[in-house]
């Protein structure tokens, strides 16, 4: 999937607004987007927890992982069973991130 500059530019300026010092990705995209925060956490010598999940079955993976400052969900809803995907967004919204970001391609599926 080609990302837009404008995504990549939200995501990034959500990521320096925010300083999270643990990110979760959901999708095989979400990782390159934030590549360049972890980089620049690593120079300073901050510490960033970065956890990609890419399995079919997100919802058993996150009874699996601690929470998240950040989450960054890319090109997997759309894919998944309605009432599925609704649970995976109330379980980040309330257990496992402080906030986060949804990616849907319009027309992906």
């Amino acid at each position: 999937m080609r990302m837009s500059a404008e995504f990549a530019f939200n995501i990034q300026t959500l990521l320096a607004a925010s300083q999270p010092q643990s990110i979760l990705v959901l999708g095989h995209d979400g990782e390159a987007l934030v590549s360049d925060y972890v980089q620049q956490k690593a120079f300073l010598q901050q510490p960033c927890r970065v956890q990609v999940l890419v399995d079919n079955d997100l919802l058993a993976f996150l009874e699996k992982v601690e929470g998240f400052d950040t989450g960054v969900i890319i090109n997997v809803i759309q894919f998944m069973d309605k009432k599925i995907a609704g649970q995976l967004i109330a379980k980040l919204r309330n257990v496992h991130t402080l906030q986060f970001c949804l990616l849907v391609l319009i027309g992906a599926g």
